[in-house]
């Protein structure tokens, strides 16, 4: 049989393990954030290799996708045209 105070503990268990998610979540937006900003910093430094320019950016043209660049797209996005 089991006593009032273990079903309560495992509410806390649960309620602990939410808050935690959560601050994972937030540590994880912000993480996503800086690197986000570090990225455009990087383009626009003509001297980062391999950063292009925003306006040479296929990424930036087609709203983020870029089909053929990873394997197994290429013959798909061939036959698409693109």
């Amino acid at each position: 049989m089991q006593s009032a105070g273990a079903g309560y503990g495992s509410i806390m268990d649960h309620e602990r393990e939410i808050a935690d998610l959560r601050a994972g979540t937030e540590q994880l937006q912000d993480r996503i954030e800086d690197v986000r900003a570090e990225w455009e910093r990087k383009r626009r430094d003509p001297a980062v290799p391999g950063a292009p320019a925003p306006d040479r950016d296929p990424e930036a043209a087609n709203g983020g996708a870029i089909a053929g660049d990873w394997e197994g797209e290429g013959r798909a996005a061939n036959e698409a045209g693109q």
